[in-house]
C-alpha cells in the first residue's frame, strides 16, 4: 500500500510499499505492518516463499543505481518493474531472482515450490528507434556504467521490428565502431 499521495503542486514521490497484517483470526485485532524493505521504488505483489523469503516485484534498478530510476520497457518505454525480487523477513539479503528488462507481473507459488509469472519479452527491436515512425529519442549507453550517450541509436540486435527501404547498410556497421573498437 502507499500511505499519503501526492496533492496538487506537491511533486514528492511516494512510493508502493510492503506491508504484513497480523491478526486476523477470530477475536484478535489485526495489525498492519510496514516490512523493511528498499526505499525510494514500487516493491509490489508481494508473497512468501517456501523458505518464509519475501518474493516481490519491484522497479528498483537491477544494480540500485537512482540515475537509472525509472525504468522504461523495451517496448513502449513505460515505466515498468525490473524483475522477482527475494529477502529476508527482515528486509536484508535482497536478491534480484529474475532481471526481466519489459517486466515480471502476477507472480504466485504453487503447490510444488515453483514461482510461476508472466514475462514480457520483445525479440523485436523497440519500436520507438525505427526512423520510419519518427523520432521517439532513444540513445545508447557507452556501457553499463558510463552516463554518456553514444553518437548514435543503431542497433545490431534484434531484427528490426519493420522493413525499412534503405536502412539495410546502417543496420550491418558493428556497433563496436562506435566505442572504439
Amino acid at each position: 500500500m502507499v500511505i499519503g499521495g501526492t496533492t496538487p503542486g506537491d511533486g514528492t514521490p511516494v512510493y508502493w510499499q510492503i506491508y504484513e497484517v497480523t491478526g486476523l483470526g477470530k477475536g484478535s485485532v489485526a495489525k498492519i505492518t510496514k516490512i523493511p524493505q528498499p526505499q525510494g521504488s514500487n516493491n509490489v505483489s508481494p508473497f512468501y516463499g517456501t523458505d518464509e523469503r519475501i518474493l516481490f516485484t519491484s522497479d528498483r534498478p537491477r544494480n540500485g543505481d537512482p540515475a537509472t530510476f525509472p525504468q522504461l520497457d523495451e517496448y513502449e518505454s513505460d515505466e515498468t518493474v525490473t524483475g522477482i525480487w527475494s529477502m529476508n523477513r527482515k528486509g536484508g539479503d535482497l536478491k534480484l531472482l529474475d532481471h526481466a528488462p519489459s517486466g515480471d507481473f502476477s507472480p504466485i507459488i504453487d503447490s510444488a515450490g515453483r514461482i510461476l509469472f508472466v514475462r514480457w519479452d520483445h525479440l523485436q527491436r523497440d519500436q520507438q528507434n525505427e526512423p520510419s515512425l519518427g523520432s521517439f529519442g532513444p540513445f545508447n549507453y557507452k556501457g553499463e556504467l558510463s552516463p554518456t550517450p553514444l553518437p548514435t541509436n543503431l542497433e545490431i540486435f534484434p531484427e528490426p521490428i519493420f522493413e525499412v527501404p534503405g536502412a539495410a547498410s546502417s543496420d550491418t556497421r558493428s556497433i563496436s565502431s562506435f566505442l572504439g573498437k
